[in-house]
């Protein structure tokens, strides 16, 4: 290889590496922004409760990929720990199912039904139905 094609090389090397960190930090700064947009409205989770009765449902293990807001389904969450990928594992149990939606909106908390605890039936649609 003569010098004039090797420096040409590692100049067009130079400018792709500067093009690609650049698009990275651009990508990073969106990242931010758009936590810091996201702040008011997601707010803070809610503590963890100290104790915790039997689960309702079995803990079923999973990957958490991420959080969206209602109206735009492609507007990832960034705020807090809720924009990164992790292993999860999911249940539900009865101190958690009430309290949630009493701190999140208590307007709605008290028009809301209790939730029905009932367990399902096999066939309980079709008696219903004919």
């Amino acid at each position: 290889m003569n010098t004039p094609t090797l420096v040409s090389s590692l100049i067009f090397a130079a400018v792709v590496a500067v093009i690609v960190s650049y698009l990275i930090h651009l990508m990073l700064r969106g990242w931010r922004r758009r936590a810091e947009r996201q702040v008011s409205l997601v707010g803070t989770l809610p503590a963890l409760p100290e104790t915790v009765g039997p689960a309702e449902i079995p803990a079923t293990k999973g990957l958490y990929v991420g959080s969206t807001l209602a109206p735009q389904w492609n507007d990832r969450i960034a705020v807090g720990d809720l924009g990164y990928r992790s292993k999860a594992v999911l249940t539900r149990y009865p101190e958690t199912a009430q309290r949630e939606l009493e701190e999140l909106n208590p307007s709605d908390a008290a028009a809301a039904p209790a939730p029905d605890r009932s367990p399902i039936h096999p066939g309980d649609g079709a008696d219903r139905y004919g």
